[in-house]
């Protein structure tokens, strides 16, 4: 499945659930990660989440790529998360990751 794919999946369950989302743009050559890290950034009310997302098979590593950047930055949130899309069972996993500061 390809990133598109997976980042399609994750949209439309983000609208689903109410929340408006953001992403950088896709410009040639040039790093899309939000601080190194998140693919997009979700607002609903009064709620941020800053996602990861992937497939299942790359979920364990997306998961420690946060948890890394959680331990080198010092920054006051409580949780991102890694939206992971299980392509065999068609669903996708949500998981929060927190922060262990």
């Amino acid at each position: 499945m390809t990133e598109k794919e997976v980042k399609s999946e994750v949209v439309k369950d983000l609208k689903k659930g109410g929340w408006t989302y953001w992403t950088p743009p896709n410009i040639k050559f040039y790093q899309r990660d939000i601080f190194g890290v998140f693919d997009l950034i979700a607002l609903r009310a009064q709620k941020v989440r800053l996602i990861q997302y992937t497939t299942k098979t790359h979920l364990s590593h997306r998961r420690n790529k946060i948890k890394l950047f959680f331990q080198e930055n010092a920054i006051h949130i409580t949780f991102a998360y890694v939206y992971a899309y299980d392509k065999k069972n068609k669903k996708l996993i949500k998981e929060k990751i927190r922060n262990e500061k």
